[in-house]
Parts: structure tokens; sequence; C-alpha cells
């Protein structure tokens, strides 16, 4: 079995038989000295698939089937519409939630190849607490996580209803900080 590694310097492979990694070269840089692409966010799919971010040269989510080495590609041209992704949660629907640095959240579901935004709105209590998102976690329930520099939310995927959670002076029971960089 192997174990997949996302970086900044793409995508290594650990074989955990032989204890060697391995360099998958999804993305070879297009100039000698180039960066190669950065991995921000992987998840497992479908037939042992791996769902990943690739921000650098395309800024896309790509399905990889390791067995065959085939890629397919949802470029950010077509499907996805920030560029400042930070991660990758899959929903138990095979869609995909993607924390941004500056839109919020995007959803994206590449079966119908569509995508919308869940955006922070100061005159709407029900929307996130920043567009600012470090990071996503989807709990055992089904509700998704996330964490802001405005404090950390809870997102019933299905309703779209959010609860925050913030820090509170007069309350010793509310989180220690609005600015919570992981769930």
């Amino acid at each position: 079995d192997s174990i997949y590694i996302g970086s900044d310097w793409g995508m290594d492979i650990l074989n955990l038989k032989t204890q060697r990694v391995t360099n998958y070269s999804l993305f070879p840089p297009k100039n000698p000295g180039d960066f190669p692409v950065s991995i921000v966010g992987m998840a497992k799919g479908e037939n042992k698939s791996i769902w990943f971010f690739e921000k650098g040269s395309m800024n896309a989510l790509v399905t990889l089937n390791p067995r065959t080495g085939e890629k397919k590609i949802y470029a950010a041209e077509n499907l996805l519409k920030d560029k400042n992704c930070v991660g990758l949660c899959k929903m138990k629907d095979e869609s995909f939630w993607l924390p941004t640095t500056d839109k919020g959240i995007q959803s994206i579901d590449p079966k119908n190849n569509s995508c919308y935004f869940m955006l922070a709105d100061s005159a709407n209590p029900n929307s996130i607490s920043s567009n600012h998102v470090n990071n996503l976690f989807l709990d055992s329930k089904g509700r998704l996580w996330a964490s802001t520099d405005k404090g950390l939310n809870c997102i019933d995927p299905i309703t779209g209803n959010v609860k925050h959670y913030r820090l509170s002076l007069t309350d010793s029971a509310s989180i220690p900080s609005d600015d919570v960089n992981g769930v």
C-alpha cells in the first residue's frame, strides 16, 4: 500500500512496503528552474482515485487514477472561480468544498459541472463569518466545520444553515480566539 503526500513540491508516493518515496510529476515545470506545482488538498475518491487541488500552473481540481495514471482536470477557467484555494474537503455525495483565502468556500460538483460560493455577508446572520477560510472538516454527522479568521462556523450542507462560534470576552466558555487556523 502507499501514502500520497501533497506539498509545495508536487505529489510524492510513499511505498509502505519498501519505505521508498517516489516523486509523481503530475504537471512538470514548463521551464528549467520553475517551481513544480503545489498540492494544497487531497481526498480519496471512488475506485481508489485520488482527488487533489493543484495550485500553481493550472489552479485546478484534478482526479488521478493511480493504477493507470489517467488524470481528469477541472480547470479554473471552466469550473473553479478562485485561485486562492488552501485545501479540499470531499463530501459524502462526491462533491467538494474548497476553503479560500478571499472568496469564502467554493462548492464544486464535478458530476454536474457546477459550482457556487458560500460568502460572508454582514447583513445575513446565516452566512459564514469571514471570506478568509483556513480549513474545512466534515464530521460524522455530515456537518461541515469551517475555521476562519473571524471564528468557527458549523454549516449544514443540506439546509445551508450556519452556526457561529466566536470569542466572547464575557463568556469564559466561548472559543479562545476568533482566529481559528484548523479544525
